[in-house]
């Protein structure tokens, strides 16, 4: 709790200073976790499903193979899925709670027109930590980190899709955040887990 009201003091300290940049305020973030496997592994990930997946699908049954994995290609989705399925388990609670605390806290603190209290600020991270608790940990500070240095995708009321780095973004906008920066990797483990199910078609 201790590091959970810092986080908020944080926030709140941020918006109070007046002529400050927001910036300056961020001091003690958490860095991106180290060591995840590949995001994109073009022969696995790509090559071999198109390859080896039927080119069609009957509705209500799973989709089937040509032909059974070789001892290689087995081997070769095994090792994939090992690597992924560690590193995209959903955030641990309370384990996690203060990491992902000081995350939100350093995004919000970027944005110069954040506005919220002591009590506003622990009510927005207990609410952006929930609507994020599906995700891995990793995922949610690099999102939250992306978005402190970078922007965000917001969309203007015509349609059109801008980088908004002035008004702090909304629940949903970061939880899209969290989604794309987890997506190659999810897909690559649904996939493979998905062949190594899979049947033979007869």
């Amino acid at each position: 709790m201790e590091t959970l009201g810092k986080a908020a003091s944080r926030i709140s300290a941020s918006a109070g200073s007046a002529g400050t940049s927001a910036r300056a305020v961020v001091s003690t973030g958490p860095s991106r976790t180290k060591n995840l496997p590949e995001m994109y592994v073009p022969e696995v990930d790509k090559v071999l499903p198109n390859s080896i997946w039927c080119g069609w699908r009957i509705d209500g049954k799973t989709r089937r193979i040509r032909r059974p994995l070789t001892e290689a290609e087995r081997g070769m989705l095994e090792r994939r899925a090992a690597e992924l399925d560690p590193v995209m388990q959903p955030l641990s609670r309370p384990a996690d709670d203060d990491r992902v605390a000081e995350a939100i806290a350093d995004m919000f603190a970027a944005f110069p027109t954040m506005r919220a209290t002591d009590e506003q600020a622990l009510a927005k991270i207990d609410s952006l930590t929930l609507s994020v608790a599906e995700f891995p940990l990793w995922a949610i500070i690099e999102a939250c980190d992306r978005i402190r240095t970078k922007g965000y995708e917001a969309v203007d009321r015509d349609g059109k899709i801008r980088i908004e780095r002035h008004w702090p973004p909304s629940d949903a906008e970061v939880v899209d955040e969290v989604r794309r920066t987890v997506n190659l990797r999810a897909e690559a483990l649904a996939s493979a887990q998905a062949l190594l199910a899979a049947e033979v078609d007869r």
